[in-house]
């Protein structure tokens, strides 16, 4: 899914507040990425935002649309 620049820290509130809203206790995100260069620029710049704000999240590299099925069925 595709977002504006502007809309960025909407999101990123959200994903900020389902969070921590797992009964107090916080919960994991998945993070699920692919190997190309954009991904992995991409999934730094979230992951040191989400250390910074103290989240706890997985990182879990895919390689196709088939790949992600078969590991949301894994956790």
């Amino acid at each position: 899914m595709l977002y504006s620049v502007a809309n960025f820290k909407i999101l990123y509130n959200y994903i900020l507040k389902k969070a921590l809203e797992c009964d107090g206790l916080g919960c994991t995100i998945f993070i699920f990425v692919n190997n190309d260069c954009d991904s992995l620029a991409s999934l730094k710049i979230l992951t040191t935002l989400l250390k910074s704000d103290e989240v706890q999240y997985q990182v879990i590299p895919v390689f196709s649309n088939g790949h992600i099925v078969s590991e949301l069925d894994n956790l």
